[in-house]
């Protein structure tokens, strides 16, 4: 491991903050990029694909799906008032294929 000499303590403040901001700019990067990402499901047999029209396996339609982040409320299932599952489909799909449930849920 290297180990590097700073001369003062304002120097070593700088080349710590220089760091900690490329740092950010990498995570707001990542977070855009993952922001970006589409997949292409199938209606009716929800096949997942990278490419959009019609399903390779039973000729459905396939519709562009924005999963989100790992922890995202958006992959969690449709939970009702008193806590039950409603249904164990992610709430992104269900915003895809179902958007009248969803907008009685919001």
């Amino acid at each position: 491991m290297a180990y590097v000499v700073f001369e003062s303590r304002e120097q070593a403040l700088s080349s710590l903050r220089a760091s900690l901001t490329i740092k950010a700019s990498i995570v707001r990067r990542n977070k855009a990029v993952s922001e970006e990402i589409v997949i292409y499901v199938c209606k009716r047999c929800t096949a997942s694909a990278g490419e959009s029209g019609k399903c390779e396996f039973c000729g459905g339609e396939k519709v562009a799906c924005r999963p989100g982040d790992d922890g995202d409320p958006i992959r969690k299932p449709l939970i009702d008032a008193q806590g039950n599952v409603v249904t164990r489909a992610p709430i992104w799909w269900l915003k895809q294929t179902i958007p009248q449930l969803m907008d009685d849920e919001e």
